[in-house]
């Protein structure tokens, strides 16, 4: 007895530390094996010219030709140009320490205080929250443009939104000194010039909290000095000469831009399905706290469970396979398309892709479908058990006793300002909702302090932990595998490349890649028979032209 309690106080102490520490060794190996891509060439050189960035000058000089010719995103863009000029192994280390400074700083802002020893519950449900719900996982946070582009601008922005956050906390704050002021300041330059909408929710946050104290009695100099420098810093960010001109060359009505509202919005509702239904869960197991649960069987026909098992098993092999699933699905809407008169070369493509990606989607959501519906049943949650106290649960009733609830609902407003800021872009792409995503995960794990949610979540602990690594571990092993191969791939290519360029020849015909699968678009790398593909690449080698056989 004393030894198992021996071991859960060291698990407790030190787990959530080694569960970072195996998470940036898996975040390592994934940027190791994954290869320079897309922008990456087109960075490389100083912008808009055939030079190759080699010195900080290079940089400087590069940097301001972009912030005249295309756009203000300086903070991202000075780590990712000195960082083309070092051996990517540089890279491969900070990126994977800045994915787990994201994840260290999401669960302090979950938990409402600094943890020196870290829940390994509350670590263990943020880095799983990032690894399901982030939008384009490998574009944002492994691919080299994108990753500093969207990863390492936000884990500034969630840590310069830490002090704010806890000053609202019966917590011990930064102190009231002109070192805090100056030191927020700085940070707030960064966090305001960072990624456009996300830097806008942030100053929005910042300047919220800084107007709540004032209005408590409590004015503190580093709040307003972090807010007067997000501003400086998405003043700058806006303002670039470079900004103008893409919209002159890309513009949307009003009409498009609110399209591209529901679009943007609804594919970040795929996304976070893991996190909605955590929401369900944490809803009924509180209102059944307060309010008892009907007079009924919890137990319902497991049907559907076994019907979803069954399809999720014939997605896993279509995938593993030659992706049988799919193409049968995207023929047969071809077919379908074909036979209405309406069918075109661009419509083939489009639903080639769109069967392509059926097993994928197919399996993310069976699966996280099948979790919720085991965890609703072993927690006894079916509706017909919660019906009575889920309509007596009001939402006055969640907002003033429940502050982990009231910190969702606080975070998701913010998600809404930061999605909304969209408004103002031509396009939603859904790597844009990157930050709503985050202030959702940290409102959500957030729930894990609420008692009830806590000790019902503690009593299938053990079921929890199972069905977890029986569906995270192939999905990772899965993911750093394709990596590998489409990283051999990828060198053997680009040596094939610089052989022929040796030889004098400016045109090239590549192999096509042999297979599809990106693991629910964890690996980013879009096949070079596309000029967005093949742009930089051709600029970096000197290429004329690239063919892809197929």
């Amino acid at each position: 007895m004393n030894r198992t309690s021996s071991h859960l106080s060291w698990w407790r102490r030190y787990g959530g530390w080694l569960l970072l520490g195996a998470a940036f060794i898996y975040m390592f190996a994934l940027n190791n094996w994954t290869p320079w891509h897309r922008d990456d060439y087109e960075y490389a050189l100083i912008w808009q010219t055939l030079v190759p960035i080699e010195s900080f000058h290079d940089v400087m000089t590069s940097l301001a030709r972009h912030y005249q010719m295309h756009g203000g995103r300086m903070v991202a863009f000075f780590v990712l140009d000195n960082f083309l000029r070092w051996p990517k192994i540089w890279f491969n280390i900070a990126n994977a320490l800045c994915f787990i400074l994201m994840a260290l700083g999401l669960s302090w802002h979950s938990a409402g205080r600094i943890e020196k020893s870290p829940a390994p519950v509350r670590i263990a449900a943020v880095l799983l929250a990032l690894w399901y719900t982030l939008p384009h996982f490998g574009e944002v946070a492994v691919w080299m443009c994108g990753s500093t582009v969207y990863l390492w601008t936000m884990t500034i922005m969630v840590w310069f939104l830490l002090p704010y956050h806890f000053s609202l906390r019966p917590t011990r704050t930064l102190a009231n000194s002109y070192w805090a002021a100056g030191a927020m300041f700085l940070l707030g330059i960064l966090a305001g010039w960072g990624e456009e909408n996300a830097s806008l929710a942030t100053i929005v946050a910042a300047t919220a909290v800084t107007l709540y104290s004032w209005r408590k009695g409590q004015r503190y100099r580093w709040q307003i000095a972090g807010v007067v420098g997000s501003v400086l810093g998405f003043i700058a960010l806006v303002v670039a000469p470079g900004n103008f001109v893409r919209v002159a060359e890309v513009s949307a009505s009003i009409g498009r831009r609110i399209g591209n509202q529901f679009a943007g919005n609804g594919e970040m509702m795929l996304y976070i399905l893991p996190l909605i239904f955590m929401w369900m869960l944490a809803y009924r197991q509180i209102a059944i706290s307060r309010y008892g649960r009907n007079a009924t069987t919890p137990s319902g026909s497991k049907r559907p469970l076994y019907i979803a098992g069954a399809l999720a098993a014939v997605l896993a092999v279509s995938y593993a396979t030659d992706g049988f699933v799919g193409r049968w699905f995207g023929d047969g809407l071809i077919a379908i398309v074909h036979a209405l008169g309406l069918l075109k070369p661009k419509t083939v493509h489009l639903l080639q892709n769109l069967g392509s990606g059926v097993e994928e989607m197919g399996l993310y959501l069976l699966l996280i479908w099948l979790v919720y519906r085991l965890l609703r049943r072993r927690l006894m949650l079916t509706p017909a058990v919660t019906k009575t106290a889920g309509w007596r649960l009001t939402f006055r009733t969640l907002w003033n006793q429940y502050p982990p609830v009231r910190f969702l609902l606080i975070t998701a407003a913010l998600a809404a300002v930061s999605n909304l800021a969209m408004l103002g872009a031509p396009t939603f792409p859904a790597r844009a909702s990157m930050f709503a995503v985050l202030c959702l995960i940290a409102g959500t794990v957030g729930l894990y302090d609420v008692p009830v949610v806590r000790r019902a979540f503690a009593r299938e602990q053990r079921f929890v932990v199972g069905i977890v690594l029986l569906i995270t571990l192939p999905f990772l092993l899965g993911t750093l595998y394709f990596t590998v191969r489409i990283y051999e791939i990828d060198q053997a290519r680009m040596a094939y490349i610089r052989d022929a360029r040796a030889q004098g020849y400016t045109s090239v015909e590549l192999e096509a890649l042999p297979f599809t699968q990106r693991m629910l678009r964890h690996i980013f790398y879009v096949e070079l028979d596309n000029g967005v593909s093949q742009y930089g690449l051709k600029r970096y080698y000197g290429l004329e032209e690239l063919t892809i056989r197929k």
